[in-house]
């Protein structure tokens, strides 16, 4: 469990959306999920142009490997390792087709390993695979990658706060319900009293989390969020409880 302070939680600023690494410190205002920064050269297929692949290939540019499908909300992140004969190589093609549907469509990514591609319907499975090109030559494309966007989690409902022990209050939520991406972890948003507004994050998909350190009468303010892979969820609504005498 990772505990931060607002003023000082490093690796996180605004810039239009959250942002959860690979940037200065700053303050924090969650809201609707955020996408992490990538790389320069990252494309975006939300419009694709049909184009199959056509099954040649090119000894010297080799074969890509390593590629990854990284599920999202309409969109699946894609990325690969480095062709080993990068210096030979111009580019990339990255080809994706339905599994239901069929039709293959190509996307070109230059200076890059790692494309989004946009606008894909939720819980439709989606193939992918890379394949190095210079000029009119193209690699060999890599195995196919699988992965089936869905929309995020919905905000945890249910948040309530119970007295544990008589400095500790343990805070309780509801994992989010219908299908869509997996819970990883939890942010919990929590103020005592008048004070800071501090954030934990848990380590897994626990639904609770222990506040130590306290004292009986103190009102403690909060709000979960549901997070998977790089993205943050929608706060939940804010709850409050107070610190109670063990008897």
């Amino acid at each position: 469990m990772k505990v931060f302070t607002l003023p000082s939680l490093l690796g996180i600023c605004i810039a239009g959306s959250l942002l959860l690494t690979g940037c200065a410190a700053s303050t924090v205002a969650p809201h609707a999920s955020a996408e992490l920064t990538t790389s320069a050269g990252l494309g975006d297929a939300s419009q694709p142009a049909a184009a199959p692949h056509t099954g040649l290939g090119d000894p010297s540019l080799g074969e890509v490997e390593g590629v990854e499908a990284i599920p999202s909300d309409s969109s699946v992140y894609v990325r690969w390792t480095a062709n080993p004969t990068q210096q030979l190589v111009q580019g990339y093609h990255v080809y994706y087709r339905s599994a239901q549907h069929g039709g293959e469509y190509l996307n070109v990514v230059y200076g890059s390993t790692e494309i989004r591609v946009s606008g894909l319907q939720n819980g439709q499975k989606y193939l992918f695979r890379v394949a190095a090109f210079r000029s009119n030559d193209e690699g060999y494309p890599g195995d196919w990658s699988t992965a089936t966007p869905l929309r995020f989690p919905d905000a945890p409902a249910g948040l309530y706060g119970m007295t544990s022990a008589p400095d500790t209050m343990t805070l309780y939520w509801l994992a989010p319900r219908g299908a869509s991406l997996p819970v990883e972890r939890y942010t919990i948003w929590y103020r005592i009293n008048d004070g800071d507004e501090r954030v934990i994050r848990t380590d897994d998909a626990t639904s609770h989390v222990s506040l130590t350190g306290l004292s009986v009468g103190d009102v403690v303010t909060f709000r979960v969020s549901a997070d998977c892979y790089q993205y943050w969820g929608v706060p939940s609504r804010p709850a409050t409880a107070v610190l109670k005498a063990k008897a």
